[in-house]
């Protein structure tokens, strides 16, 4: 054998030495989906790719709603698949996460987002809410209505009072013309026999004209 192949073989030996002698590393990866999700509960599910040496003893379940953070529940399963979550608001953005329990070697963590449709709820308070509003159309187009008739009494019955006080005025009109005729001397007829001046002439008994004598 040549130094050359001797070289070769040493080489590998070395390499197979210092390869038996580090220790492998742990290996565990998850992989979360969500369904069955409605408006107030989601079912989690995981799927998990680890290594021979890497002891599985639990989970951890977390969701977080916007910058808020909270640990729901501890699995103390390892051959656990699946959560479902409970009291869950409708209406909201969710990211759940699953974080491995291990003996030894590193946790690893794996997420998935969702969103809750709308709930019972959702749907009362929107019922109501069209509900108030239609109460509030109705009753504005009722009071405009009842407005318009009460302008129009009211405008009809000036009219009525207005036309009766006219009316009034006449008629006290001529009556006061009346009065007045009734109330005004009489003026003597022309044709009169008897003199406008009784002091300047006077008829004697014997037919005579006697003439005062002036002063």
């Amino acid at each position: 054998m040549t130094p050359k192949g001797l070289s070769y073989f040493h080489l590998m030996g070395l390499l197979t030495v210092f390869t038996s002698l580090v220790p492998h590393s742990s290996y565990c990866g998850i992989t979360v989906t969500v369904e069955s999700v409605d408006a107030y509960s989601a079912l989690l599910r995981w799927r998990l790719a680890i290594s021979e040496n890497t002891s599985v003893i639990g989970f951890t379940v977390t969701i977080q709603v916007g910058s808020t953070s909270r640990e729901v529940e501890t699995v103390n399963n390892g051959s656990a698949t699946s959560y479902e979550l409970f009291n869950l608001d409708d209406m909201r953005d969710y990211n759940a996460c699953v974080t491995t329990k291990v003996e030894s070697g590193a946790s690893e963590t794996g997420c998935a987002t969702f969103e809750t449709p709308p709930g019972n709820s959702t749907y009362i308070a929107i019922a109501c809410a069209i509900f108030l509003l239609l109460c509030f159309i109705i009753f504005g187009v009722l009071d405009f209505v009842s407005s318009n008739k009460h302008k129009e009494q009211m405008t009809r019955k000036e009219e009525e009072l207005l036309e009766q006080g006219w009316q009034t005025f006449q008629r006290n009109s001529k009556k006061k013309q009346k009065g007045k005729k009734r109330a005004a001397p009489k003026r003597p007829r022309p044709d009169s026999s008897v003199d406008s001046d009784p002091v300047a002439s006077a008829e004697t008994p014997s037919g005579d004209v006697r003439t005062s004598p002036p002063i």
